[in-house]
């Protein structure tokens, strides 16, 4: 069980999704009934723990976002629609300038993994509470190589013990603070938080995620998602009463 603590979800949306090669940004596009990133905000409007949310979106898109998403869909949590920055760390710091006094943990989600549970959620608050912080994670699988720049394998890497990283990452507030101060007065960008809270020698611990909790970055993505989606519902209705 999540002791009483409180809870700010970030959302960082504010790419523009070149790789989807549409006109819309990525999180806009129609993803069965309802936007791609209203999936992912009524997943996190529905988790107790969470008591308000923020969201980074591009330059000039907030009152798009406040009335189009917010505001349409009732997503009451949501505080703040922010401008982001130019990187996702800048975004990232961003929004954490902005939460609510008090906020113990801060739970960091990617706009586009619509199909997150909030079981993935909930084991990263918990965790965040007991440690500096948490992520969900795959174990990678496939056999894994190190290729030179000439596209020559290198080595062939032991996959045991190794992880890739997906998102919700939560942390601990003064955590996450001191990490993206460091990083930004050494100019050190990361992929992810935890990359960065890793390297002041916090301890971050992993739960086992999902291959359904996927990015959605591509129209191939987004055609996956959408048979992804259709099986689930379809699944669910054969076996409601």
């Amino acid at each position: 069980m999540i002791p009483p603590v409180n809870v700010t979800a970030l959302i960082p949306a504010a790419g523009r999704g070149i790789r989807m090669g549409h006109q819309l940004p990525k999180q806009f596009l129609p993803l069965g009934a309802y936007p791609l990133i209203v999936h992912t905000l009524r997943t996190i409007q529905a988790i107790p723990a969470i008591r308000e949310v923020i969201v980074v979106v591009p330059a000039g898109a907030e009152r798009e976002w406040r009335e189009t998403i917010v505001d349409s869909y009732g997503l009451t949590k949501v505080a703040h629609v922010l401008t982001g920055g130019p990187t996702r760390q800048d975004s990232v710091s961003q929004g954490l300038a902005n939460v609510s006094p008090g906020t113990d943990i801060v739970v960091i989600h990617d706009g586009v993994r619509p199909f997150a549970t909030p079981k993935m959620f909930e084991h990263c608050i918990q965790a965040a509470t007991e440690v500096d912080g948490a992520i969900v994670a795959m174990k990678v699988q496939d056999t894994t190589k190190r290729v030179s720049e000439d596209g020559m394998i290198r080595e062939t890497i032991d996959r045991k013990g190794l992880w890739t990283a997906q998102t919700p990452q939560a942390f601990r507030y003064d955590v996450l603070v001191n990490a993206l101060d460091h990083a930004r007065t050494n100019h050190i960008q990361m992929t992810d938080e935890a990359a960065l809270v890793e390297r002041l020698g916090y301890k971050v611990k992993v739960h086992e995620g999902s291959s359904d909790n996927m990015k959605i970055t591509t129209p191939q993505d987004l055609a996956f998602a959408e048979s992804f989606l259709h099986w689930r519902e379809t699944k669910q209705t054969a076996v409601t009463p």
